[in-house]
């Protein structure tokens, strides 16, 4: 299994774990898509093993949008999602993972519109080959 494989089920299982909470989970966004959304951002990794035997530390984006007026809703909606995803059992064939931990966040103020607020979510998580 190969350091990308790895990336690969990560973000698929990660994208599972947070889909079987939050219905309108996304990959990717695509032009024109409207908020509010919670979608799966950046993906870092660092092999801490070796190319025969990889042990990835991987660092996962989540990113939720909202317009409205109440920056509540953007928190409520970040809970539902990173709660989803924190602590969770990921599960990939061939591999094992740590469950995922929150190690820091962010939640915007009104973007220009004044309507408009972000959430980061960064989680921290291990995986290898089984």
């Amino acid at each position: 299994m190969t350091e990308m494989d790895l990336v690969e089920a990560t973000r698929g299982a990660a994208f599972e774990a947070i889909a079987a909470a939050v219905p309108d989970v996304l990959d990717f966004v695509r032009q024109d898509t409207q908020p509010p959304f919670t979608m799966l951002g950046d993906i870092d990794f660092e092999n801490e093993g070796s190319k025969e035997d990889p042990l990835l530390d991987i660092t996962l984006e989540l990113i939720t949008v909202y317009r409205g007026k109440d920056r509540a809703q953007l928190i409520a909606m970040m809970g539902a999602a990173g709660g989803a995803l924190s602590g969770a059992e990921l599960v990939a064939d061939g591999v094992v993972f740590s469950r995922p931990r929150l190690v820091s966040g962010s939640v915007s103020g009104a973007g220009p519109d004044g309507v408009t607020f972000a959430g980061v979510q960064t989680f921290t998580l291990t995986a290898e080959p089984a």
